[in-house]
């Protein structure tokens, strides 16, 4: 007889919104990226202006990004986010890209 160990990876997913409107209307106000099966310890998302300007940035999974910076709300726009987490398997998740705040 034979036998063969395989290694069953734990589900993860990770979704990241386009853009979003934080506008006041209470609908879709916030930038914030969801997911399952990582390790909400090694969350980290940054958020950057054109000219690499850091917006926002925080390691807690359940807090996104208003649209505001310095107490205002920032220009109609694209603004780059850069993501880093590790899923339950230790493996390095980083996502980059671009969001885009409506109005």
């Amino acid at each position: 007889s034979t036998y063969q160990n395989i290694r069953i990876p734990t589900p993860f997913y990770f979704y990241i919104p386009s853009g979003f409107t934080p506008q006041g209307d209470g609908i879709n106000e916030v930038f914030l990226p969801q997911g399952y099966g990582f390790n909400e310890d090694t969350y980290e998302m940054s958020i950057y202006d054109r000219t690499g300007r850091m917006m926002f940035h925080t390691t807690n999974i359940n807090q996104g990004w208003d649209g505001f910076n310095g107490g205002k709300v920032v220009p109609i726009g694209s603004y780059v986010y850069h993501i880093q987490v590790y899923d339950k398997d230790g493996e390095g998740h980083i996502y980059k890209g671009v969001v885009t705040v409506i109005k």
